[in-house]
């Protein structure tokens, strides 16, 4: 996001004091958000803390102009609300649910507070990665179980890295890259923060996909910041780095899992999908759910399909991906909206594009691409709808909007 729109927060009136902390609660779970607070009789990665928080101020929120496209997480909400209640209540159901609430309303809550000038200060942001790296590195270097009675379902074995308040490494890795995505719309993706970031995913998640995604971004940052021929050796740089690590990366880091994907791909590339069960799993979710959204012609197939027809696709390509790959849930944000809702479960890339095009395209072109690659490749993967940060993200994405244009349809009369 360009330097010059985003503003830290200065002073609070008396009049939004209560709201400035109900706000940095809401800051707070949504910067943390496996860290369990109340019990829930269902077992889930993402807790509600931040949902909850979020529909306070949203119901108690000022007169707030929110920008058109948002409202399209409402139309999401609303369909979604009417097949859950014409559907039945089910378990997979109520989850479902839980998401494109939660989409809507922490957007919409992020949009409430930065019109009484109470937004992610850098401060908070700055200190929820120092907390992530410190208990992580504890984990990794001294005492594993450190800090994980915070979180309801701890997954984690010594072969793969830590996850330090998370569930586990590969949604520890992806709480990272959104991080890394929010110090890129205020202009500091060369801060010391960014840098701990990249730490904790490389070495302390040791996720395979959040490393390939720390790649690719450090080649578009390349590419964005060093003029053609410095870009150039930049890239060929990071290309030789990664031959090196195809090359002699099995032995140097034999026993973890990263060393033994390395392996893998270097002796039987084309196994890949069978000899792995969790890369086989996360790719044929993707792989089904958006097969089935086309298969289906974009009509939604509702909350309590996927099992059925993932079990049909396991047996059309048993011999592509692993046979013991079991995919319960769908595993893409972007696969379950599409699978789920069908054609209306287009809105949330829609908005999210037509966000970045407004706040960023006119100042730099470049940046705004690199952003969108980044999070829709992102929203591809295992990130769930109810995990808060994407509702952040994208209220965030227009309250900057917002800043440029004044305008947009009134979300409440209530004051705070």
């Amino acid at each position: 996001m360009p330097r010059s729109v985003y503003v830290e927060p200065q002073g609070l009136t008396s009049q939004n004091s209560a709201l400035k902390w109900v706000g940095w609660l809401f800051f707070l779970f949504a910067l943390f958000p496996a860290v369990s607070i109340i019990p829930l009789p269902i077992q889930t990665d993402t807790q509600p803390n931040a949902l909850l928080v979020a529909a306070l101020v949203f119901l108690v929120g000022r007169r707030v102009p929110l920008p058109l496209p948002v409202w399209g997480l409402f139309v999401l909400f609303t369909g979604a609300l009417v097949m859950f209640m014409t559907g039945g209540v089910t378990i997979d159901g109520m989850r479902s649910l839980v998401g494109y609430t939660t989409v809507f309303i922490v957007a919409a809550a992020t949009l409430v507070l930065a019109a009484s000038d109470i937004r992610l200060s850098d401060k908070l942001l700055d200190y929820s990665v120092y907390i992530w790296a410190f208990v992580g590195a504890v984990q990794l270097f001294l005492w594993p179980p450190f800090m994980t009675f915070l979180v309801t379902a701890s997954r984690i074995s010594v072969e793969r890295g830590v996850a330090s308040l998370s569930n586990e490494p590969s949604l520890y890795a992806t709480t990272m890259v959104f991080f890394i995505i929010l110090y890129f719309m205020r202009g500091r993706e060369r801060s010391f923060p960014v840098f701990l970031c990249i730490v904790q995913i490389i070495l302390f998640s040791q996720s395979a996909l959040g490393i390939l995604f720390v790649l690719m971004m450090l080649g578009l940052y390349a590419l964005l910041r060093f003029s053609a021929p410095t870009a150039i050796i930049a890239v060929m740089a990071l290309l030789a780095i990664l031959f090196a690590l195809f090359t002699y990366g099995g032995e140097l880091l034999a026993g973890t899992r990263i060393g033994g994907l390395l392996t893998t791909l270097k002796e039987a590339p084309q196994r890949i999908l069978l000899l792995d069960q969790s890369v086989s799993t996360r790719v044929a979710s993707i792989f089904y759910s958006l097969k089935g959204a086309v298969d289906n012609d974009f009509v939604p197939h509702g909350f309590d399909a996927w099992k059925e027809y993932s079990f049909s696709q396991d047996m059309i390509y048993k011999g592509v991906f692993s046979s013991d790959s079991r995919i319960d849930r769908i595993m893409s944000g972007y696969g379950s909206a599409l699978f789920e809702m069908g054609w209306v479960g287009l809105i949330i890339p829609i908005l999210i594009t037509i966000g970045v095009v407004k706040s960023m395209w006119q100042d730099n072109r470049s940046r705004a691409i690199s952003f969108l690659l980044v999070v829709h490749l992102l929203l591809l993967t295992p990130v769930p709808l109810s995990f808060p940060l994407l509702g952040l993200l994208i209220g965030e994405i227009f309250s900057q909007t917002v800043a440029k244009s004044g305008t947009g349809p009134v979300l409440s009369e209530r004051t705070a």
